[in-house]
Protein backbone atom coordinates (compact mmCIF):
# COMPACT_ATOMS: atom_id res chain seq x y z
CA UNK A 1 0.00 0.00 0.00
CA UNK A 2 1.58 3.40 -0.69
CA UNK A 3 1.16 6.23 1.62
CA UNK A 4 1.46 10.04 1.20
CA UNK A 5 3.43 12.34 3.25
CA UNK A 6 3.96 15.69 2.72
CA UNK A 7 6.56 17.51 3.56
CA UNK A 8 10.35 18.95 2.91
CA UNK A 9 12.03 16.47 1.18
CA UNK A 10 15.15 17.49 2.30
CA UNK A 11 14.49 17.08 6.26
CA UNK A 12 12.76 13.87 5.34
CA UNK A 13 15.88 12.31 3.50
CA UNK A 14 17.95 13.67 6.46
CA UNK A 15 16.03 12.26 8.81
CA UNK A 16 15.73 8.39 7.32
CA UNK A 17 19.57 8.53 6.20
CA UNK A 18 20.77 9.60 9.65
CA UNK A 19 18.74 6.51 11.29
CA UNK A 20 19.73 3.98 8.45
CA UNK A 21 23.49 5.25 8.91
CA UNK A 22 23.30 4.65 12.68
CA UNK A 23 21.50 1.27 12.36
CA UNK A 24 24.47 0.32 10.02
CA UNK A 25 27.32 1.86 11.94
CA UNK A 26 26.41 0.13 15.41
CA UNK A 27 25.02 -3.32 13.00
CA UNK A 28 25.42 -5.26 10.44
CA UNK A 29 22.05 -5.16 9.00
CA UNK A 30 19.00 -2.81 8.49
CA UNK A 31 15.44 -3.64 7.67
CA UNK A 32 13.06 -0.78 7.00
CA UNK A 33 9.31 -1.33 7.55
CA UNK A 34 6.21 1.00 7.07
CA UNK A 35 2.63 0.51 7.94
CA UNK A 36 -0.39 2.90 8.65
CA UNK A 37 -1.61 3.39 11.76
CA UNK A 38 -4.98 6.06 11.87
CA UNK A 39 -4.12 8.77 10.67
CA UNK A 40 -0.24 8.26 10.73
CA UNK A 41 2.90 6.74 8.76
CA UNK A 42 4.73 4.25 11.11
CA UNK A 43 8.15 3.24 9.53
CA UNK A 44 10.88 0.88 11.40
CA UNK A 45 14.10 0.52 11.41
CA UNK A 46 15.40 -2.03 12.75
CA UNK A 47 18.95 -3.21 13.23
CA UNK A 48 20.58 -6.22 14.84
CA UNK A 49 23.40 -3.90 16.85
CA UNK A 50 23.69 -4.15 20.43
CA UNK A 51 21.55 -1.46 21.24
CA UNK A 52 21.61 1.35 23.64
CA UNK A 53 21.90 1.63 27.32
CA UNK A 54 18.83 3.23 29.53
CA UNK A 55 21.40 6.18 30.46
CA UNK A 56 22.03 6.68 27.05
CA UNK A 57 18.49 5.94 25.88
CA UNK A 58 17.77 9.21 27.70
CA UNK A 59 20.20 11.45 26.50
CA UNK A 60 20.13 10.09 22.44
CA UNK A 61 18.22 13.07 21.17
CA UNK A 62 20.38 15.85 22.87
CA UNK A 63 22.75 17.33 20.33
CA UNK A 64 26.50 16.71 20.35
CA UNK A 65 25.63 13.37 22.78
CA UNK A 66 27.20 10.49 21.32
CA UNK A 67 26.92 6.96 23.21
CA UNK A 68 29.87 6.17 21.46
CA UNK A 69 32.54 7.81 23.03
CA UNK A 70 35.90 6.58 21.57
CA UNK A 71 36.39 10.19 20.26
CA UNK A 72 36.92 8.19 17.16
CA UNK A 73 35.44 9.51 13.90
CA UNK A 74 35.80 6.14 12.38
CA UNK A 75 33.64 4.56 14.83
CA UNK A 76 31.18 7.59 15.91
CA UNK A 77 29.66 11.47 14.55
CA UNK A 78 29.84 14.10 16.37
CA UNK A 79 26.47 13.63 18.17
CA UNK A 80 24.45 15.89 15.74
CA UNK A 81 22.55 12.03 13.67
CA UNK A 82 19.82 11.34 16.25
CA UNK A 83 18.84 15.34 16.90
CA UNK A 84 18.24 15.99 14.09
CA UNK A 85 16.59 13.22 12.93
CA UNK A 86 13.79 14.00 16.26
CA UNK A 87 14.41 17.75 14.84
CA UNK A 88 12.91 16.82 11.43
CA UNK A 89 10.13 14.37 12.87
CA UNK A 90 8.73 17.42 14.90
CA UNK A 91 8.98 19.39 11.91
CA UNK A 92 6.70 17.12 10.44
CA UNK A 93 4.44 16.86 13.54
CA UNK A 94 5.62 13.30 14.04
CA UNK A 95 7.97 11.50 16.45
CA UNK A 96 11.08 8.98 16.82
CA UNK A 97 10.82 6.66 19.62
CA UNK A 98 13.65 4.20 19.86
CA UNK A 99 13.46 0.93 22.11
CA UNK A 100 15.97 -2.18 22.43
CA UNK A 101 14.83 -5.32 20.90
CA UNK A 102 15.85 -8.82 21.89
CA UNK A 103 18.95 -9.03 19.28
CA UNK A 104 18.82 -5.43 17.68
CA UNK A 105 17.12 -1.87 18.32
CA UNK A 106 14.37 -0.40 16.45
CA UNK A 107 14.08 3.54 15.68
CA UNK A 108 10.19 4.02 15.10
CA UNK A 109 9.33 7.30 13.65
CA UNK A 110 5.38 8.22 13.48
CA UNK A 111 4.21 10.90 10.49
CA UNK A 112 1.10 12.58 9.92
CA UNK A 113 -0.09 11.32 6.38
CA UNK A 114 -2.94 12.73 3.35
CA UNK A 115 -2.35 16.20 5.49
CA UNK A 116 -4.47 18.27 3.57
CA UNK A 117 -4.28 21.73 2.02
CA UNK A 118 -7.35 23.39 2.81
CA UNK A 119 -9.20 25.25 -0.14
CA UNK A 120 -7.90 28.82 -1.01
CA UNK A 121 -4.48 27.80 0.35
CA UNK A 122 -0.64 26.87 -1.74
CA UNK A 123 1.21 24.14 -0.08
CA UNK A 124 5.17 25.45 0.81
CA UNK A 125 6.98 25.51 -1.96
CA UNK A 126 10.01 23.95 -0.33
CA UNK A 127 7.46 20.99 0.63
CA UNK A 128 6.42 17.95 -1.93
CA UNK A 129 4.48 14.85 -1.52
CA UNK A 130 7.24 11.76 -0.83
Amino acid sequence: DRMTITGDLIRLRRLFMNLIENGLKFGQHVAVAYRQDGDDAVIDIVDDGAGMSGEDMARAFDPFFRGERSRNRSTGGIGLGLAIAESAARAHGGSIELRNLEGGFRARVRLPINEPVLPGETPREDWVRA
